[in-house]
């Protein structure tokens, strides 16, 4: 597989694409994007994407796609706000799932 990392100040970008080597492998994509502009020395906004897919090689698997979204504050290490999960699986149909509620998050150095 392959990756790309880029940071930038105050924005994160981070993917990967990779194919297994089994039979029938899939195929995963991710994207993780992140934006944490200054608002006061210590406070900060936090805006995070994240976008995972797993696609199989084969039309009879299933095919997943996970979103997960985070908008909130920071303030040193700590993160927190609201956040919401989104997930779709299936094959021909999809099943959709989610999931909102509030986050905290820490950052250890």
């Amino acid at each position: 597989g392959i990756q790309y990392f880029f940071r930038k100040k105050d924005f994160t970008f981070f993917s990967w694409l990779v194919c297994e080597t089994l039979k029938q492998p899939n195929i995963d994509f991710f994207i993780l994007s992140r934006y944490e502009p200054h608002l006061t020395q210590h406070l900060s906004l936090f805006l995070q994407l994240e976008s995972f897919s797993a696609r199989p090689t084969t039309t009879e698997d299933m095919q997943q796609y996970l979103q997960r979204l985070r908008l909130g504050l920071k303030i040193n290490t700590w993160q927190f706000g609201l956040g919401g999960d989104f997930n779709q699986a299936g094959n021909k149909y999809f099943s959709n799932t989610h999931n909102l509620g509030v986050f905290v998050r820490h950052e250890f150095n």
